[in-house]
């Protein structure tokens, strides 16, 4: 993402003797914390370790401001892409380079390897054999929360580290 003027801005700070990156950091870093806001608000809960584990981190790299938000559950990456052939064709805003590989077919899950309620909520077939019972499931549907949170706020993102850029510049007048 890019942010017009951001060059101008960054030399008036250097000229002010005041360290650029650390103001772009600070815009940056309360970006972050709004996008990983929205995206908790987005993420779906039934026991709350997806919404979190939802985290930000702002760091530096070659002359960049990074800024990450991510989530840490194990199931995260199931819950915003989907799964199998269900995943595959639910709806999904994806970004540029973004394309999850799915499972074909259905697969079954044993019944010690899965809440039973949870099994229900999800409408997943049951069947009882003389090794227990077992669910089967094509998959989940695509739930996003990480992209969509960024995605709403790119504007936001610019404006709260031009914001930054901004109000360094005012003290040093």
């Amino acid at each position: 993402m890019t942010i017009e003027g951001l060059d101008s801005l960054l030399k008036k700070l250097n000229n002010l003797s005041i360290n650029a990156n650390e103001v772009v950091k600070k815009g940056v870093a309360n970006a972050t914390k709004k996008v990983q806001g929205d995206a908790k608000d987005l993420a779906p809960v039934n026991y709350g370790q997806l919404r979190n584990g939802i985290v930000t981190d702002v760091k530096e790299e070659v002359g960049e401001v990074i800024g990450e938000i991510s989530a840490t559950a194990e199931h995260s990456a199931y819950v915003e892409f989907g799964t199998g052939p269900v995943g595959r064709a639910s709806p999904k805003d994806l970004p540029p380079g973004i394309e999850p590989q799915y499972r074909e077919g259905m697969w079954w899950i044993h019944e010690s390897q899965i809440d039973p309620a949870i099994a229900e909520q999800y409408h997943f077939i049951k069947i009882e054999t003389k090794d227990g019972v077992f669910y089967g499931t094509y998959g989940q549907a695509a739930q996003p929360y990480l992209y969509p949170a960024m995605k709403q706020n790119e504007e936001y993102i610019k404006e709260s580290i031009a914001a930054s850029v901004r109000m360094e510049i005012k003290k040093g007048d």
